[in-house]
């Protein structure tokens, strides 16, 4: 079963953010980030060519040696982190260093935002798609969001004005090319390379998780000292849209945040466990920017759902994923299959997310 490189710096980033937010147990925790900090910069860091190999096999071999961006943006993301927490300069730099590599052969200098993938050596490569489930376009909001995600982490951790120029000019981008207004405010899923969309596709979990990470990139820019009164408008309102939006039409009447859908309206209405999550950290974003008592609601509906359906208090696994019945079910997704397995951590990963980001201040 492969290893991904991605799974590794989820469970570093969990582990290093749960030291933070639980002083008690810092120890403990800082102990298994250790683990895979060990393994995020070991076997899978690529010592010829820098960055993270996209996956190996039990042995420690590589299976796939792509730089998938989506990849090294978890890799700056969790380092960073862990940087930040334990003032670890080594890891500081290097989840620099690759941010500037990314930087440097997948940002798009003329459209703006970053490719999919590159091969090994960061040239060019054809094979752009994330998974077998996604199509092989050049470009696509998950991955720009999570490269968005691991700038705003970086930049709290080095206040580096190479990163803060990098993590704007991709928050623009998002606002102006991902974003979009019509038929309702929601995020493109996949693009040419000039941003003209290749989908109708509305992944509710992403937009509720998007309109908090566009606010989450303004605060640190301004924490960072950026003054831009329109920028920060222009965040706002499009992180107020998006949480409106997904509650107006990807909430089941049980509260629960619906996977996917059309401009049309929803297509699949099964509860996967990380929309919740989201869910519940979008919402109590939006009301903390604009008092919306509905946004409020809808946060303690989703992590009511989250209470009652699911977190697996009998088994193993912690969370559990559930069909539109309300039936416990193993979706294709849910296993995520390049992943192969994974999906008990990745879930974790979400949960834990959710918790820290819930109990920022107002």
């Amino acid at each position: 079963m492969p290893r991904h490189s991605v799974l590794a710096a989820r469970i570093l980033w969990t582990f290093a953010a749960a030291a933070e937010a639980v002083p008690t147990h810092r120890e403990r925790h800082l102990s298994t980030a250790r683990r895979a900090l060990d393994v995020l910069t070991g076997p899978m860091w690529d010592v010829q060519h820098g960055g993270v190999y996209w996956s190996l096999d039990a042995s420690g071999a590589v299976v796939d040696d792509r730089k998938q961006v989506y990849a090294q943006a978890f890799a700056v993301y969790a380092l960073a982190c862990w940087a930040r927490v334990t003032g670890d300069d080594s890891a500081l730099e290097r989840a620099l260093w690759l941010a500037a590599a990314v930087d440097a052969s997948a940002r798009d200098r003329e459209y703006g935002g970053y490719i999919e993938a590159l091969a090994r050596d960061w040239t060019p490569t054809d094979r752009m798609a994330l998974s077998e489930v996604d199509p092989d376009v050049p470009k696509s909001m998950n991955t720009n969001l999570h490269v968005l995600e691991a700038l705003t982490e970086l930049l709290r951790a080095s206040s580096s004005p190479t990163v803060a120029e990098s993590l704007e000019t991709l928050l623009r981008t998002v606002l102006d090319s991902v974003m979009q207004a019509a038929p309702f405010p929601h995020c493109a899923l996949y693009f040419d390379e000039s941003w003209d969309s290749r989908s109708d596709g509305v992944s509710y979990g992403h937009d509720i998780e998007g309109s908090w990470l566009l606010w989450d990139a303004w605060e640190a820019l301004a924490a960072w000292g950026l003054d831009d009164a329109d920028l920060e408008w222009r965040t706002r309102e499009a992180a107020l849209d998006l949480a409106e939006a997904v509650r107006h039409r990807g909430v089941a009447a049980d509260g629960a945040v619906l996977y996917a859908g059309t401009h049309a309206g929803p297509t699949d209405l099964d509860r996967h466990w990380w929309p919740q999550a989201e869910g519940v950290v979008g919402w109590l974003n939006a009301f903390q920017l604009a008092g919306r008592a509905e946004d409020r609601a809808a946060a303690l509906r989703a992590w009511d759902y989250i209470e009652r359906h699911v977190i697996d208090r009998e088994g193993e696994s912690g969370l559990r994923a559930w069909t539109r019945a309300t039936r416990p079910g193993l979706m294709a997704a849910e296993t995520s299959r390049w992943v192969h397995g994974s999906a008990r951590i990745t879930t974790h990963a979400h949960a834990w997310r959710c918790c820290v980001a819930s109990r920022r201040d107002p």
